[in-house]
């Protein structure tokens, strides 16, 4: 893992442990599978099979569990790694918590975080979402505004093609709403490049909204469908959730509750195919044996592994590009935000030329009278990444400073990189996802964040999904 952590010395250091999965008994007949990649989706998929009472041996090549789902816990601040807020529209991760006895541990992220703004012309500017806003704010001139009023008479798009994000922003809501409002905050959420990256993948809900017509018209169908779910008697989640004590729980619990074996600090350098299944090389020299294969790791560690015996899907998963990220969490005193905007969030488009990408608010992850604040780097300046630790504080700092006019120096601080974590789904992926799918054996399935959706959600389904392929698989070859 390339995570590094500090603190100042005065500031008590408190580091959650590792998920470690707990020793059980193991089946030790029947069909195997190899899982790999201890992610969330190498872990729903080992879960999975698991209920299902299928033998598994999971192999993760980082000391712990959990891949970017990492929770840092120092001087009573909790501060995710990776994603810490999630959409419950998808119910694959609140059905799986819920499973797991841990829809007590998820809060509801309150109507007072919900705050967003965007950079524009150097500026912090609310994104106008009550129509008093829309009307007085002045990220938009008036004839964007005329234009954004008038996407209910667009003519919506009814197919499936593709597009990229920005191309949908502008066809719905117009180049200037696209440019300084849609493009921010999708790029922002999705470290990505607007004008790339493909919206049936990373946000088909709008285009799903598109077919009723128009954005307008499909938000109110969605808002009647809710409140004559909530009339029937319909039990629904929150909106969106977060894990009091951080993500990582949810790993944690996971691992707990294996029964196969799970082997972390172990690397897969070697994968053959013959008639009794598939032979794993591990960098030990051992060789482990299974019937079917989960590759739940991202394509770019996936595609030499397959080179063996799938070489046409090796090639279409080079394909696939990756972006670096990183976090920077810093703990402040609440006094520290004297004369920081009242918001919770700003995303930064690429466009404003500014070192950092996005900074998120969380007074819910810090002591009393303290804030934490997530500031994303390495999207738009990949090179940060390479920065040591104190350079780079001081990068942030100094865009803190500029931006948001924080000029204390933070209590305590945890860095999190990513170099070429992040999967960047271009248009046509989920066609380019499918070629790869027809060209493996039907033995092989893939999971994660590198497939067929990046947010947590997705990689659950897709764990689930890969299983239920396998269990298949393995009923049909009895």
């Amino acid at each position: 893992m390339n995570t590094r952590f500090a603190v100042d010395q005065a500031t008590e250091m408190q580091q959650s442990v590792p998920p470690q999965p707990v020793e059980r008994p193991a089946l030790t007949e029947g069909p195997h599978v190899l899982i790999l990649g201890g992610g969330i989706a190498g872990l729903t998929a080992a879960w999975t099979l698991q209920q299902a009472h299928i033998r598994y041996t999971l192999i993760e090549t980082a000391p712990q569990l959990g891949g970017m789902i990492q929770t840092a816990r120092f001087a009573g601040f909790v501060a995710e790694g990776g994603p810490e807020t999630f959409i419950t529209r998808k119910r694959e991760l609140w059905d799986l918590a819920v499973e797991l006895g841990l829809e007590e541990a998820m809060t509801p992220i309150s109507s007072e975080t919900s705050g967003a703004a965007v950079l524009h012309n150097n500026q912090v500017m609310p994104v106008p979402l009550s129509p008093v806003r829309f009307i007085t704010t002045s990220l938009l001139s008036w004839q964007g505004k005329l234009r954004m009023m008038a996407e209910p008479f667009i003519r919506a798009r009814t197919d499936d093609g593709d597009e990229t994000l920005a191309s949908f922003a502008r066809r719905r809501l117009g180049n200037e709403a696209s440019e300084r409002l849609i493009a921010p905050i999708l790029s922002g959420i999705y470290n990505s490049d607007a004008e790339r990256q493909s919206i049936m993948t990373t946000a088909s809900v709008m285009r799903d909204l598109e077919k009723h017509g128009s954005l307008v018209l499909g938000t109110i169908a969605t808002m009647r469908k809710r409140r004559a779910e909530k009339k029937a008697g319909v039990k629904a989640p929150p909106r969106s959730v977060s894990f009091a004590n951080g993500a990582q729980e949810l790993v944690e619990t996971l691992a707990q509750r294996f029964t196969g074996a799970v082997r972390l600090n172990t690397h897969v350098t070697k994968l053959d195919a013959d008639e009794n299944g598939y032979v794993a090389t591990l960098n030990s020299g051992e060789e482990i044996t299974a019937d079917a294969l989960i590759l739940a790791i991202p394509a770019k560690a996936a595609a030499p592994l397959l080179r063996a015996f799938a070489p046409d899907a090796a090639t279409l998963l080079e394909q696939i590009r990756f972006a670096s990220i990183g976090t920077v969490a810093l703990g402040y005193p609440t006094a520290a935000m004297r004369d920081a905007p009242p918001v919770s969030s700003l995303m930064i488009p690429r466009r404003a030329g500014r070192r950092i990408d996005a900074v998120l608010w969380r007074p819910d992850r810090a002591p009393a009278e303290h804030t934490l604040l997530r500031v994303f780097f390495g999207g738009g300046v990949p090179a940060l990444l390479d920065l040591d630790d104190d350079a780079l504080l001081a990068v942030v700092q100094e865009e803190l400073r500029d931006l948001l006019q924080i000029t204390d120096e933070p209590i305590a601080h945890h860095i999190f990189r990513w170099p070429k974590g992040f999967p960047q789904a271009d248009v046509g992926h989920l066609q380019l996802v499918d070629q790869i799918a027809a060209a493996l054996p039907p033995t092989v399935a893939l999971a994660g964040n590198s497939y067929r959706g990046i947010g947590v959600p997705d990689c659950v389904r897709q764990g689930k999904d890969a299983a239920h392929h396998i269990v298949q698989q393995i009923k049909e070859s009895v």
